[in-house]
């Protein structure tokens, strides 16, 4: 095998290892994640979720955790309340559906945070064929509003962020290239 296809192969796994990633960094897509009210027009949700999870692969119930959440959607801001203890605590089963018992919040819509208690949200987290590597967190849920939009259903889709690893990776491609074209100039 030529250091070109050890390099080419490296960097195939790299990519597939982006496409997945340990309990860690997700990011919400957008293009698949809203709040939509009762009444008027769904806004778009992005942002990231941090997830930690007991024990991959999940062979039995553990614990599902959100360590980290900084969401937008129509200009209010979702955080992870810090006056909670465990503010994303719950467990995740061996099919990957998770149930958290009750999800606390801080909700800034612009003027000033206040405290969100989301009960019994509930999903589920693809992982890949080993079961070590999250793919997918999906779920979805409904919050009384309170106000004219009447009931909100949230629905998140999130996937592992891009990995930095993919731009060493194009950096150590972009180098073999450049010295197999050298050995090729000495050679002739």
């Amino acid at each position: 095998m030529s250091s070109l296809q050890r390099v080419f192969g490296a960097l195939a796994g790299l990519w597939v290892l982006s496409l997945a990633a340990p309990a860690g960094a997700l990011t919400i897509d957008p293009s698949q994640s809203s709040i939509v009210p009762q009444v008027g027009v769904a806004e778009s949700l992005s942002g990231t979720i941090d997830v930690a999870i007991g024990s991959v692969p999940v062979t039995q119930n553990t614990t599902f955790d959100v360590v980290g959440l900084s969401a937008l959607a129509g200009g209010a801001t979702f955080t992870l309340d810090p006056a909670s203890p465990s503010p994303g605590l719950g467990v995740i089963g061996v099919s990957g559906a998770f149930l958290i018992p009750t999800l606390f919040l801080a909700v800034d819509p612009g003027g000033g945070a206040f405290p969100l208690a989301v009960p019994n949200v509930t999903g589920t987290a693809l992982f890949d064929v080993s079961g070590t590597l999250l793919r997918e967190l999906s779920t979805t849920f409904q919050i009384d509003s309170g106000g004219p939009e009447g009931i909100l259903t949230v629905i998140v889709v999130a996937v592992p962020e891009p990995s930095g690893l993919l731009l060493v990776a194009a950096g150590l491609v972009a180098l073999a290239l450049r010295r197999h074209a050298a050995h090729q100039e000495i050679v002739r």
